[in-house]
């Protein structure tokens, strides 16, 4: 009787979970699973019970563009460890759209943790012709080889062949990947210039292996690992911003592998926002690329070898631009920069470069490698630039550094912004370096604050602050900016007033900019004074389009919308039967539209509408 009540809590239990993860259905137990025979449609979210697992194996789960599939972990903590193994720790083959998160509990930042696997087995696989995937709030540690690899080798059955598949759309992003044998994240082949080696029908051949359309490597975490903290290849237009790299290369299993970021054949986009240190070799090496490429906002300190390197091989595109820009590089063995490429243009802009071996802060192959390098400062002498706390790793300027407005404006190549977001147009010109400056205000405000967050969630931001004793309060007011320029109150929270003891404030920001949005409090005391926050910022990206109206009805003589993610849209009025109205409209950085009719609007409906190249949306507007 006692097995059967048991066998019931379990069942119950196991029932109630997949009830609050919504649950289409539950993996519990280590195995191969297809997407295809258990009928796993566009949409569903498979469900991973919390508990061990050796290895799980997950096959043809298809869902589409506006539905993918979702793997999450349910009920806690699921951790894959099989050290004695020949399985990759968990395997996605022949999948599309497709998410696998570890946010399933909120006690874990990294729900699905991948803690070991057998001797050169990597821990998370996408392969198979797999495409469309996003990855992220993983842990992976301790693996054979790889933490994460994403690509498809090209084999001799053409249809693994560049031309005939190309994998599309993966985002990896907010992982932790450390303690590997071989690379931290290795997404793309690394064969895209000469093609892999096969023999195929007894011929050795080099095969092309597929492009990756869409990638975006971002907000991840790679420690201690063998080879490269973070490797990509065969990826066009690809964006790779917001990472740490630490000691990468510690025990390479090939000399030239032992690189902080290694940026590959094919790859051309944007590397920005990232943080290289201890690497045993170069900090950021590009080797082989497509071009253009544009690597800004980048801190590299503490090298084996160069800072930055880069080259040019089979394939690379002549007459393109390789930007380098407001990068810091701090102490490397070898020169600060070494250029192989001599048929691109090199620019070199606005970068820190301290401490290099021998003095050479920029070197060349020889004399037919051409750049040019302007507004960049260069010293033996690392606290010449006055950093706040260079021996502690603060790279931020402190008042009086000789980087502060000494940089030009690089806005022509996307550039407006800096490591921590802060917006670069500060003052009359750009600093020099990784950071912009910032004043500190020198009134404290008249409580005393704990915390100030800025959290996305979804298409909205948590905002949430918390004090630890409070005189006179009144409220806090939210207010938000896209440029720091100008900021708008978003609400009121009302304070404690007079207390000793902690509080917790919290506000939603519901539609948030597109971009970065920077926040800040502006606290007001009982008799009316006021005292400001630091800024702090949160980036949104890919926000819905929308267009809402600010009060309906109205009396027709002035019309407010709030507008979010709609570039160069144009806006129209006009009656129901058509006939557009002459308006005047005025949209405001805060996203608030005002359009203004030529005459009052007599009552009746209308319609508002707007149009860019890819959104039209419509309202109805009553006038009374």
């Amino acid at each position: 009787m006692k097995f059967f009540s048991l066998l019931l809590s379990l069942l119950i239990a196991n029932s109630a979970l997949a009830q609050t993860c919504n649950c289409t259905y539950t993996i519990t137990k280590t195995g191969s699973y297809d997407g295809t025979a258990l009928k796993i449609g566009p949409g569903a979210t498979v469900c991973i019970q919390a508990g061990n697992y050796d290895y799980l194996r997950l096959n043809n789960f298809v869902g589409t563009a506006d539905n993918p599939i979702k793997f999450v972990n349910c009920g806690g903590l699921v951790d894959v460890n099989y050290p004695t193994g020949s399985t990759t720790g968990i395997a996605f083959q022949g999948c599309r759209y497709f998410r696998i998160t570890g946010t399933g509990d909120s006690n874990y930042s990294y729900g699905i943790r991948i803690s070991k696997t057998g001797q050169s087995i990597s821990g998370l696989n996408i392969t198979t012709l797999s495409t469309d995937c996003e990855v992220d709030h993983l842990e992976v540690s301790n693996t054979g080889f790889a933490g994460i690899m994403i690509k498809t080798d090209p084999t001799c059955d053409p249809a693994t062949q560049r031309g005939n598949f190309t994998m599309y759309n993966v985002k990896v992003h907010h992982n932790y990947v450390h303690d590997t044998i071989g690379e931290g994240f290795y997404i793309g082949n690394s064969f895209w210039n000469n093609g892999h080696p096969r023999t195929c029908e007894g011929q050795s051949v080099r095969l092309p292996p597929h492009e990756i359309i869409g990638l975006e490597i971002s907000y991840n975490r790679s420690e201690n690992t063998g080879c490269e903290g973070i490797q990509y290849a065969c990826a066009p237009n690809s964006r790779v911003h917001h990472n740490t790299v630490i000691n990468a290369g510690i025990q390479p299993f090939d000399p030239n592998q032992d690189n902080g970021v290694q940026i590959g054949g094919g790859v051309s986009g944007w590397f920005y926002n990232n943080t290289i240190q201890k690497a045993a070799g170069v900090g950021l090496i590009i080797v082989g690329h497509l071009g253009p490429n544009y690597a800004y906002n980048n801190i590299i300190t503490n090298t084996g070898e160069n800072g930055i390197f880069v080259d040019e091989r089979t394939g690379t595109l002549a007459n393109v631009d390789i930007v380098l820009a407001n990068n810091t590089v701090i102490t490397t063995a070898n020169e600060g920069i070494q250029l192989y490429n001599e048929t691109q243009n090199n620019y070199i802009f606005n970068s820190v470069i301290l401490n290099p071996a021998d003095g050479k802060f920029i070197s060349t192959l020889n004399k037919d490698v051409h750049y040019t390098a302007q507004n960049n400062f260069t010293s033996m002498n690392i606290g010449d630039a006055r950093f706040v706390n260079a021996t502690g790793g603060d790279y931020h300027l402190a008042a009086g550094s000789p980087l502060i407005d000494a940089g030009q404006n690089m806005s022509r190549y996307g550039v407006t912004t800096d490591l921590s977001d802060i917006s670069r147009l500060l003052s009359s010109a750009y600093d020099v370096g990784a950071y912009e400056y910032v004043a500190t205000s020198s009134t404290p405000l008249p409580v005393e604050l704990l915390s100030f967050t800025a959290k996305p969630q979804g298409q909205q931001v948590q905002l949430a602050w918390a004090t630890t004793s409070e005189r006179d309060a009144d409220r806090f007011e939210v207010q938000r900016s896209h440029d720091l320029s100008e900021f708008v109150t978003l609400g009121e929270v009302k304070a404690k007033g007079n207390t000793s003891q902690r509080q917790y404030y919290g506000l939603l920001d519901g539609r948030p900019l597109d971009g970065v949005n920077y926040y800040r409090l502006r606290q007001v005391d009982q008799d009316g004074k006021t005292a400001y926050s630091k800024i702090i910022s949160a980036v949104i990206d890919e926000l819905s389009p929308s267009l809402e109206l600010l009060g309906n009805p109205i009396d027709g003589r002035l019309i407010q919308a709030s507008v979010r993610n709609l570039p160069g849209a144009n806006y129209h009025l006009s009656t129901l039967t058509g006939r557009e109205l002459m308006v005047n409209s005025d949209l405001q950085p805060d996203g608030v539209l005002t359009l203004t009719p030529a005459q009052p609007l007599p009552a009746g409906v209308y319609l508002l509408w707007t149009n860019n190249s890819a959104t039209r949306l419509v309202q109805k507007i009553v006038v009374y």
